[in-house]
């Protein structure tokens, strides 16, 4: 909790205060006319969702929102560098991971048979 409370900004810690406000408002909002007949749902919707973005608009306004929006534009960055795998090489590890699961499946399979067997050759139980 302590890292959010900006000590040499004091105008980030009004604006997240506001963020919260609004955040909690259109919760409210939300709750409170769910059963009012002339507000419909997709207007509340709107109302969520434009709520939504402003308060992200003044989140981004603060130290705190522009490192995060500063972390968002470098993993675009990175993502771009991923080397994708082809469409071949996917089915073909697709089918290798289906073989091995099954051929585990079915070891496991194989144990299982063999200890019933054996509990029923040494206990007399689990037929």
């Amino acid at each position: 909790m302590s890292s959010i409370i900006n000590k040499k900004n004091p105008i980030d810690n009004v604006l997240w205060l506001l963020v919260v406000a609004i955040l909690v408002g259109a919760i409210w909002g939300n709750y409170h006319y769910t059963n009012v007949e002339s507000v419909t749902w997709y207007m509340r919707l709107g109302g969520v969702v434009l709520a939504g973005l402003i308060a992200v608009g003044l989140a981004l306004l603060t130290q705190t929102g522009k490192k995060i929006n500063q972390l968002r534009k470098e993993s675009v960055v990175e993502i771009k560098k991923v080397v994708w795998p082809t469409r071949q090489e996917t089915i073909q590890t697709t089918i290798m991971v289906i073989v091995m699961a099954s051929v585990a499946a079915f070891i496991i399979y194989l144990m299982d048979i063999s200890l019933r067997t054996m509990m029923i050759a040494v206990f007399g139980i689990g037929s």
